[in-house]
């Protein structure tokens, strides 16, 4: 009988403790807050562009530097063209955006794609769902350009 409680008393704690792995885990944003990424095919030419990430409503920062130094900041709700952007997905290994157009492109067309940004060996993978394009971005020491 003595062991039987024991065994019981064992299972109770184990069943009880905390749950560490989960509480541990860390979002997209958060994991590569403040990381600077420079565009692969940019890297050799006298244009640079590079994508900040952001843990914040300010998510992505991208910058072309061809004629100084142009910052333009993405948030939830919005992006300076006027489109809605609403964070789908913000998981430890994935971010997904969607992107409703509010404005024609050359086209007369106005879509809703994702974009979806993931990390694999420091390059930044970014994939556009509505044409299936996608930019590499390799990870950088730079310090942000736009603070």
């Amino acid at each position: 009988m003595k062991k039987l409680l024991y065994l019981l008393f064992a299972i109770c704690l184990i069943g009880c403790s905390d749950d560490d792995d989960n509480a541990s885990a860390q979002t997209f944003l958060e994991k590569y807050d403040g990381v600077v990424w420079e565009r692969e095919d940019y890297l050799s030419g006298d244009t640079s562009q590079y994508i900040i990430l952001y843990d914040s409503n300010q998510f992505i920062t991208t910058v072309s530097t061809d004629e100084g130094i142009d910052c333009i900041s993405n948030k939830e709700g919005g992006n300076p063209n006027g489109d809605i952007m609403t964070i789908k997905k913000n998981e430890e290994n994935k971010f997904i955006v969607e992107v409703v157009e509010t404005n024609d492109d050359d086209d007369g067309v106005m879509e809703t794609y994702l974009i979806t940004y993931e990390v694999n060996n420091n390059i930044l993978k970014v994939t556009w769902s509505n044409d299936g394009e996608f930019m590499n971005h390799i990870k950088t020491d730079l310090a942000n350009p736009c603070n």
